[in-house]
């Protein structure tokens, strides 16, 4: 007997559903932060970026505000990091680098790929972006959301700020990032939105959003699959 792996879920899915040529127009974006972060690859960016500030300012905030042109919503989920995680291990045997304290002011690392090795880098990055997103002036009637660590921050315009209620978002004590982006496209449903779009690079997402697919009622519900610069597709799920 044959055994399958998630994998092969998306690849039916590409049999049956072919993928649109444009965006399909959505409300709500959710995005798996750790997936921003590998493709805005600081040094390999055509802007200057020093320091981790410029990497918020230049990088990722841009990033964020062209989503919020087209959607009314945009939220980013982190990976949080417990020491005593059975994944650390895991993690560990994928190599290791040096911990860097990341602030404003210090400098971005020679080797990307090999600071976000470090648990500890990645933690102390994941909340300064986060940090950094809940500052974000956002235009009139829009909002952005933001985990950081098990709560959620907002981001929105002072001129006409959107109040989400959070409170069914937040405390989320999901390690990984997958199962607290379904938790946030159900809010979304449930606080009226009916076009949702999850960006995600780990098929677990799919997985988990087939198993909640049934409360998602007159809703239509998109899967980005890859990273931010190289989508390979995007399907309608419902």
């Amino acid at each position: 007997m044959k055994l399958g792996s998630k994998a092969d879920l998306l690849k039916c899915l590409e049999r049956e559903e072919e993928s649109p040529e444009m965006s399909p127009p959505v409300e709500v974006s959710i995005h798996d932060g750790a997936a921003i972060v590998q493709s805005l690859d600081p040094n390999r960016s055509d802007k200057r970026v020093l320091a981790f500030s410029d990497y918020a300012l230049k990088l990722v905030l841009p990033y964020l505000s062209k989503q919020l042109m087209s959607v009314d919503r945009v939220d980013v989920v982190w990976d949080t990091y417990n020491p005593n995680s059975l994944n650390v291990h895991t993690r560990h045997s994928r190599g290791s680098g040096d911990k860097i304290r990341v602030n404003r002011s210090t400098r971005i690392p020679a080797y990307w790929k090999s600071f976000l090795r470090v648990d500890e880098n990645k933690k102390t990055l994941y909340e300064f972006l986060a940090t950094q997103i809940s500052l974000l002036k956002t235009p009139p009637g829009k909002v952005v959301l933001t985990t950081f660590r098990e709560n959620v921050l907002v981001a929105n315009s002072s001129t006409e700020p959107v109040e989400p209620d959070i409170s069914n978002i937040q405390p989320c004590n999901h390690k990984e990032a997958y199962p607290c982006m379904i938790l946030h496209a159900v809010d979304a449903y449930k606080q009226g939105y009916k076009r949702v779009i999850l960006h995600a690079t780990d098929t677990n997402v799919l997985v988990l959003t087939i198993c909640t697919i049934s409360q998602f009622e007159n809703c239509e519900l998109w899967l980005a699959f890859g990273h931010t610069t190289n989508i390979s597709g995007t399907y309608e799920l419902i």
